[in-house]
C-alpha cells in the first residue's frame, strides 16, 4: 500500500509540461483501481506487476496517439 501511494503522489505532482494530463488522469486511474484490488487482499505483488504493465500501456498509447 505504500509503494502504490507513493506513486500515486509522484504521478499526481509529476510536471504537467512533461506529461499531459489526460495521461495523467489515466495513470492516476489505473493506480486508483490497483490500490483498491490490494485493499480488498488481492496479492500485493502480482497487482504491483500488473500496474508496471498498464502505466507502460497507457504511455504507449498516447504515443500512438489512441487515448486522444
Amino acid at each position: 500500500m505504500d509503494i502504490i501511494g507513493t506513486v500515486y503522489r509522484v504521478t499526481k505532482n509529476f510536471n504537467s509540461e512533461a506529461m499531459p494530463e489526460f495521461i495523467k488522469l489515466d495513470m492516476i486511474r489505473e493506480i486508483g483501481f490497483t490500490h483498491m484490488r490490494v485493499g480488498d487482499g488481492v496479492n500485493s505483488l502480482l497487482q504491483m506487476a500488473g500496474l508496471c504493465a498498464k502505466l507502460c500501456k497507457v504511455v504507449e498509447s498516447a504515443k500512438s496517439g489512441a487515448l486522444r
